[in-house]
This record gives C-alpha cells, structure tokens and sequence, in this order.
C-alpha cells in the first residue's frame, strides 16, 4: 500500500521519515496544520488518530461522559463519516452522508440529543437505544435524527427488502414474509436477485 498522500483520520502522510526494527515510520501533517511522525501501524489501526489535538478536543468536550453508551455512539458516528479506514465508512462517508458542523462538537451533540436519549432509554434500555436516520440519504443532523431500537433500525435499513402478496395488503420485509409463510429465505431472495418471478408478491420499489 503506498501511504504517501494518504488520509488517516485527521492524518495525511506526506513522506517516510524512517525505518526502525522493520517498521515504518511517515511524516504526518494533522488537520490543525501540526507535524507529526507516526508508526505505519498505529495510522492503520487507528490508534493515532491526530496529533493530540483530538485528543484534547475529547477531553475538554466530553463532558465527563467519555466511556458511555451515548458518548460511544456520538464518536461512532463520526467515525464512519470521517474515517476512510472505518469498515463501514463506504455506507456513511463513502457514499456523501455528514456529520453537521455543530455535532462535530460533542457537548452540541448533547444538548440537541440528549434529553430524548434518556427518555427512550429509559422505556427500551440504553442497550436498544440506536441513533437513526430518519432519511437515509440525507447528513446527521437534528433535524433528521431520532432514537428507534435495533429492530426498528433493521426496518429503516436501504437494503431491506419489502414485499406484498396482494394490492390491499401492507408491505412486510422479505424476511417477515418468509418467516410468516414457512418459506426459504435463500431461495426467494435468490429469485429477487435474479429478477425471477417472485410467485404473485409484488416487490416495493
């Protein structure tokens, strides 16, 4: 992997600085102009995220929440906006969806989230208690965020297939309908796939 030019979280590494006991060391430039060296496999595995600037914008922000499921979620949040190397940034930041620039500050983030967070939490549990995106395609923002459970997520996902049998039923997931009607889910989403003849279910577009 050629590393030079490449972006690591707030880390864009402009040159091999040395080699040490067979690792590589680059010379990074962090998003508050700072220089910093780090070790290829700190960039990699994310464990060096900035200079220390991020660090310290943590700290002074967090509020005394650091370690909690809802300062985990803010930070996983920006994570898979901002972070190329995330596992999922190819579905958040990968294909446009933001973070707004007033949530890119935690205790903003807290003040516009928090109060309905422990409301939710409080009727499902802090564990059920996700951050959703009322439009899929469109940034974390107030305005188009809420708190649903992991199932009620599941529903709002892009890839979630929904189907009906019949115009005067409602649309159900594919998965629901297998489960409904004792049928191979493999098997019918092989014929969705492949644009077969999904029986008479009509497939919501």
């Amino acid at each position: 992997m050629n590393m030079i030019g490449q972006k690591f979280f707030r880390l864009t590494v402009l040159k091999l600085q040395y080699t040490k006991n067979h690792a590589r060391y680059y010379l990074c430039k962090c998003e508050c102009g700072n220089l910093v060296t780090v070790e290829e496999g700190h960039l990699k595995d994310a464990s060096t995220k900035s200079c220390g600037c991020w660090r310290n914008e943590i700290r002074k922000t967090c509020d005394n929440m650091t370690g909690t499921r809802f300062h985990n979620i803010w930070r996983s949040m920006i994570q898979r906006c901002r972070d190329e190397h995330c596992k999922i940034y190819k579905y958040y930041g990968g294909r446009g969806i933001k973070v707004c620039d007033s949530w890119k500050i935690f205790i903003n983030f807290k003040k516009d989230m928090y109060a309905s967070y422990l409301q939710h939490s409080q009727i499902f549990s802090e564990k059920e208690t996700t951050i959703d995106r009322i439009d899929n395609n469109k940034n974390y923002c107030k305005e188009n965020c809420r708190w649903v459970t992991k199932a009620e997520q599941q529903k709002n996902k892009r890839n979630i297939i929904f189907v009906r049998k019949n115009s005067n039923e409602e649309f159900v997931s594919l998965l629901q309908y297998c489960n409904t009607h004792n049928l191979k889910y493999g098997t019918m989403y092989d014929r969705y796939k492949h644009h077969s003849k999904l029986f008479t279910l009509e497939v919501k577009k």
